[in-house]
């Protein structure tokens, strides 16, 4: 690392900036919208402490910038302001025909610590929107080449549950029972047996009819049969 050298001492030169993935488009580290995490480049505040005020820098109207970078055209790219509120770098949001842009990502120097870092953060958040629209123009993907990881909740244990809730958990583990089958009742069928009217008992047939007119019992027919073949019976054969 080069030491920086004293405030307006010429030519005034930053160090060397630090040699970092986080610091190319594709290996930037941002949000799930895409922006750039500030707050993971925070510890790079120190990497330029001691810098001198804009109007020493090498161009003043592009504070921030070395030398050979302020002959870039950055109209439309980025742009820097400076009010009693603040100052610092913008990131101009890249347009693609059909697709939403997205809104303009301002860097203070106040949060960075420096011109120069604000101005590495803007031209980092230009780059990357560039990157992913060149790469898809047609749709800009809406996930972050490299987006931080969301923190994972941890699961509620058994102190943080509610009594009503720990009710619901205990209901769920035991085992359901099934429903016993209702059988059906016999009572009013019983009832309706004893209420039904008995059947009426039909005469056997030839019954009733002429009583000593029917035929002879088949043992006075071999009676009559056997007196007729006796020759001690009147009328007998023989």
């Amino acid at each position: 690392r080069v030491v920086m050298a004293a405030a307006g001492l010429p030519p005034w030169e930053w160090p060397e900036d630090p040699v970092e993935t986080r610091l190319r488009p594709d290996g930037a580290l941002v949000d799930a919208s895409g922006r750039i995490d500030l707050e993971a480049y925070l510890d790079l505040r120190d990497w330029f402490v001691g810098e001198p005020p804009s109007e020493h820098h090498p161009d003043p109207q592009k504070p921030g910038l070395r030398a050979d970078e302020a002959r870039d055209n950055l109209t439309g790219k980025l742009r820097w302001w400076s009010d009693t509120k603040g100052s610092g770098w913008i990131a101009c949001p890249v347009k693609v025909p059909g697709v939403k842009s997205a809104s303009q990502r301002w860097f203070s120097v106040r949060k960075c610590g420096s011109w120069r870092l604000a101005f590495l953060l803007a031209r980092l958040q230009r780059g990357l929107w560039e990157l992913v629209a060149s790469s898809d123009s047609a749709a800009v993907p809406r996930r972050p080449l490299l987006a931080l990881p969301a923190p994972e909740e941890p699961a509620p244990t058994v102190e943080t549950l509610s009594s009503s809730q720990q009710q619901e958990q205990r209901q769920d583990q035991q085992p359901q029972q099934q429903p016993q089958q209702q059988q059906p009742s016999t009572e009013g069928v019983a009832e309706d047996a004893a209420k039904a009217p008995s059947p009426r008992r039909g005469r056997t047939r030839g019954s009733g009819r002429g009583r000593g007119r029917g035929r002879r019992p088949a043992g006075d027919d071999h009676a009559a049969d056997e007196a007729s073949r006796d020759p001690k019976h009147p009328g007998g054969g023989g």
